[in-house]
């Protein structure tokens, strides 16, 4: 019995080797099947702390390239536990960068 990824992921630590502007998290999602990389940057808001996210296509032939990012960045904010956020309040779209 084999397990089935589809529409999962996961995030890991980033080592940011001395660039702060590397994401804190990487990892990668599958979606319908097709996989792709995701990022996170942890960051401090109004609510307190969240995950801003981005999606892009796997880099190819292990190129230190930047991959054109045909998939547009995922808009979506993330709480990360210990926000005083709960998921009945309306969506605050004020991002803070």
């Amino acid at each position: 019995m084999s397990y089935d990824n589809t529409n999962r992921g996961a995030l890991f630590l980033n080592d940011k080797q001395g660039n702060d502007k590397r994401p804190d998290y990487s990892g990668k999602l599958d979606v319908g099947g097709k996989e792709y990389r995701i990022v996170a940057w942890a960051r401090e808001g109004k609510r307190g702390m969240f995950l801003s996210l981005a999606v892009e296509e796997p880099r190819q032939g292990g190129s230190s390239a930047p991959a054109g990012r045909s998939v547009p960045p995922v808009a979506a904010v993330a709480n990360v536990a210990g926000s005083k956020a709960r998921s009945d309040e309306p969506f605050d779209d004020d991002i803070p960068f």
